[in-house]
């Protein structure tokens, strides 16, 4: 998959694990960082808006947002090296140019529906529905395989079951992970069969929330309620 590693292969155990402290070119010195800022984001967003006046003071408000963002590392603190310890990555940690994809916190489509009505003795009802495609995902390997230090940023090799190269026992699996009806993301990895995964590749399903209140008014003095 040539994705470099920091570490002697000789350091490697039978699992593929690393340890980090192998990837020192001299033990008398710990953690070196250079600080460059090298990230780069894009966002489009389109926003249209309704709004229905009924009888008395009932009201119906509805917006839906087409939203786009891209970026090459999604983080904004604390520390300066934040930006390889979250960012998926293919390979070299300090390289962000093959991480250029959907943001972690984009999403594409968004609907919002407020109502409001007044029923009897005071009372009224509110409600609201907000409905989004989930964040973005991306296929990650659990452990650090190349010795950057970080367990959670190395995007993973999807092995091709049809590959001749790949081994028996793990062309099984990945059938049977791609055969499996309830995977939601079957065909992200089908499309990266081969490969080193691409960041945030796929959607998580849409998610819906529905807030649900009813206010009453109190009227305590002529002024005052």
């Amino acid at each position: 998959a040539d994705r470099p590693v920091f570490v002697p292969a000789n350091t490697i155990d039978a699992q593929g694990r690393t340890l980090n402290t192998r990837a020192l070119q001299h033990a008398e010195l710990g953690r070196v960082l250079e600080l460059v800022s090298t990230g780069e984001a894009r966002q489009h967003a389109a926003i249209l808006e309704a709004s229905y006046a009924g009888p008395g003071e009932s009201w119906v408000d509805i917006a839906y947002t087409y939203n786009h963002a891209l970026d090459n590392t999604t983080f904004g603190c604390c520390l300066g090296r934040t930006s390889t310890t979250f960012t998926a990555i293919k390979g070299d940690p300090r390289d962000l140019a093959t991480s250029w994809a959907s943001s972690d916190l984009d999403f594409r489509h968004k609907v919002v529906v407020t109502v409001h009505a007044p029923i009897f003795w005071g009372i009224s009802i509110g409600a609201r529905y907000i409905g989004s495609n989930g964040r973005p995902i991306s296929a990650i390997v659990n452990g650090d395989i190349n010795g950057d230090e970080s367990t959670s940023n190395d995007l993973a090799f999807v092995f091709d079951p049809d590959d001749a190269a790949t081994p028996a026992a793990v062309a099984a699996s990945m059938r049977k992970v791609l055969d499996n009806p309830n995977n939601l993301f079957a065909d992200y990895l089908r499309e990266n069969l081969g490969r080193i995964a691409d960041r945030n590749g796929a959607f998580v399903p849409w998610v819906s929330r529905v807030d649900l209140r009813a206010t009453k008014r109190f009227n305590l003095t002529r002024r005052q309620a």
